[in-house]
């Protein structure tokens, strides 16, 4: 079977296709070919809604209605890697920052892996893949945060250092104010290499009331690129807000749908196409939906 990956291939999302078919798992015929997007809906309030059905769903590829073929949910093994930052902006904000990222940490099913990127004006891989969750957290204890944001650079690092968790869905959470003014990468070469790399971004951006120009144009960053990538991004202002935050992320990590479309038989290689996920809630409830906006035919 070929399967045109959607920002997560099916043995990162649910295992192996062909295995044992519990009720809420989806099968994949060894004929088709198919695109799988993973899907979040939560309501006005953030949490994330269950118990949806195939009906519920509609998906477009390239605004042409597709039927949807294989429906399920996922609670896939997650190799997540932590982005955090170091820059001089985040030394306030420092401290809560820590604390939602060991309160995610907690959160790991024993199967999961994890690792740790920092950056300050360069990007370092502190603590590589492992289900060590205790050096993980312990990694989290830093001196001080100083320097310029090599932010685009840091992400760069997380997704090439994730892709030997092949049989893992790979996830990254971004800590930080978003205000890049160091890297070599552009925002756009981050977003494709993420579309390319099969992995959804989650993102806390960590503010204060009043921010400079290049944090609000971070924090948009952030907003698209959780967007573009499938993932969620929260806005973290406080330590009251620590808890609340860990627990959305990790909650949203879990609970998502897996819908799979058949792509038209003859695609042009290396090109993107748009895909759209619309929700129509059984009880008419307006709903927010996380799905990944294109996929590339390799």
């Amino acid at each position: 079977m070929r399967i045109v990956p959607v920002f997560a291939v099916v043995f990162a999302l649910c295992g192996s296709p062909v295995s044992a078919n519990p009720p809420d798992t989806a099968v994949f015929s060894s004929t088709s070919n198919l695109v799988l997007v993973p899907v979040t809906v939560t309501d006005h309030y953030g949490k994330t809604i269950t118990g949806l059905q195939q009906e519920h769903f509609r998906i477009t590829d390239n605004s042409a209605p597709r039927e949807i073929v294989s429906f399920g949910r996922s609670d896939a093994p997650v190799s997540l890697g932590i982005i955090m930052d170091l820059s001089s902006s985040m030394h306030r904000k420092l401290p809560y920052a820590v604390e939602a990222a060991q309160a995610v940490i907690k959160q790991l099913n024993p199967e999961d892996m994890g690792y740790l990127v920092t950056f300050d004006k360069t990007p370092q891989l502190r603590v590589p893949l492992t289900n060590n969750f205790g050096s993980l957290s312990a990694g989290l204890v830093f001196p001080r945060a100083e320097g310029n944001t090599a932010l685009f650079d840091a992400i760069h690092l997380g997704l090439r250092h994730g892709r030997s968790a092949k049989e893992f869905r790979k996830v990254l959470l971004v800590i930080s104010d978003g205000g890049d003014n160091r890297s070599r990468l552009m925002e756009s070469e981050i977003v494709s290499e993420a579309i390319e790399a099969d992995t959804q971004i989650y993102c806390i951006g960590v503010h204060e009331l009043l921010r400079p120009k290049d944090e609000v144009d971070g924090a948009r960053f952030l907003d698209r690129l959780a967007h573009m990538t499938g993932g969620l991004k929260f806005d973290m202002r406080s330590r009251k807000e620590v808890a609340a935050t860990a627990n959305a992320i990790s909650t949203a990590m879990r609970d998502q749908y897996i819908i799979g479309f058949k792509p038209p038989d003859a695609l042009a290689p290396n090109k993107w196409r748009k895909v759209r996920v619309q929700v129509n809630h059984p009880a008419g409830d307006k709903v927010h939906v996380s799905a990944r906006t294109a996929y590339y035919n390799p």
